[in-house]
């Protein structure tokens, strides 16, 4: 699917092959720290949500994206899972962490996912 995305943004080749080998370095370097531990723990978004403007929806949703953190294990074609975690005391009162794994682990991220709620 990244090969589909690839070459629908980039017209030139010379581009759309280095966006490939770009992503390829990233999966083998994600793919060697999976040889040291389970999975990584990461947050979903770097600070609290911006409050929603029905109005402004589409330009809420771009806001977004530049807040989250979820692009990377989509962009490395490896399973995660976002756990919420309640944030007692504070004006927010609920985040998310995702739990991210090798190829294939959907099944362990589910039971790590369990342990930690």
């Amino acid at each position: 699917m990244g090969d589909i995305i690839f070459s629908r943004r980039y017209k030139d080749e010379a581009k759309r092959q280095a966006a490939i080998a770009e992503r390829d370095q990233f999966v083998a370097l994600l793919n060697q720290k999976f040889t040291e531990v389970d999975a990584i723990v990461l947050p979903v978004i770097r600070k609290p949500p911006l409050k929603l403007n029905w109005f402004f929806t589409g330009l809420f949703e771009a806001k977004f994206m530049k807040i989250q953190c979820t692009m990377a294990p989509s962009y490395a074609g490896v399973p995660a899972l976002a756990v919420p975690v309640p944030m007692e005391g504070s004006s927010f009162p609920v985040t998310s962490m995702q739990i991210v794994g090798p190829a294939h682990s959907e099944a362990a991220l589910l039971n790590i996912g369990r342990l930690m709620e």
